[in-house]
């Protein structure tokens, strides 16, 4: 890792009583680079959903492994990743741009992956190299700080 990317990360048991930590996680490690406040409450749903879309997985699949939960900045973006142990998201979903209605495959009820997307447009979501487990990743930019005169 270079010196000029910031890197936090937080592991975090599948359970659903650690969301609000997450969330309050995210947000203030975006707070520290200066993302205004509506980019931090997109920030806050959009991990709360990836989050709940992990915690599913890993119920699912009865998984005891961690949740990852990283936040890393550069001077021009904030980028969020939740990553799971889960079965792995089917390739075609990971694909899919669909941003109006759930992919096929999407658990019964969700709407995480669209909701994200909606509000990053940039998400990637990717299966596991193993073919275990899944990594949604966004990001927004970082304006930067004007100079104090």
């Amino acid at each position: 890792m270079n010196d000029d990317r910031s890197e936090f990360q937080v592991t975090l048991p599948a359970n659903a009583s650690v969301i609000a930590v997450a969330r309050t996680f995210a947000a203030a490690v975006a707070r520290t680079f200066a993302c205004d406040e509506g980019s931090v409450e997109d920030l806050r749903i959009a991990v709360s959903e990836a989050l709940t879309n992990s915690i599913k997985a890993h119920h699912a699949d009865e998984v005891d492994a961690p949740i990852v939960l990283r936040v890393s900045a550069d001077a021009a973006r904030l980028t969020v990743e939740v990553v799971d142990d889960g079965s792995g998201i089917d390739p075609a979903i990971a694909r899919s741009e669909a941003a109006i209605t759930p992919p096929a495959g999407l658990q019964e009820g969700s709407l995480g992956l669209v909701l994200i997307r909606s509000l990053f447009p940039d998400t990637e979501i990717s299966a596991g190299e193993t073919g275990r487990g899944t990594t949604v990743r966004f990001s927004l930019s970082l304006d930067p700080v004007p100079a104090a005169r």
